[in-house]
């Protein structure tokens, strides 16, 4: 189960808008962001993990990073840099 929610990834609207990637295990950070952001015309590109949040934003580059360092793997993490 653990695997699977960091695996987990979100593209909402890609729609040349500036864009925020959320690298959080809790999907409930994701909708609340998703709502506040949607409102403002940006996009949401949603990780549950770091490797899965790596790949977004490899392929999609977005704008800005928020990471959730809590409990995170710092090797992977560090990669963000």
């Amino acid at each position: 189960v653990h695997a699977a929610r960091h695996s987990y990834m979100e593209v909402s609207r890609l729609t040349g808008s500036p864009s925020v990637l959320v690298v959080d295990s809790q999907e409930e950070t994701h909708e609340v962001l998703r709502a506040a952001l949607s409102r403002r015309g940006i996009d949401l590109l949603a990780a549950g993990g770091a490797e899965a949040g790596l790949e977004l934003a490899r392929t999609h580059r977005p704008d800005v990073i928020v990471l959730d360092l809590e409990g995170a793997d710092a090797q992977a993490t560090a990669r963000f840099a």
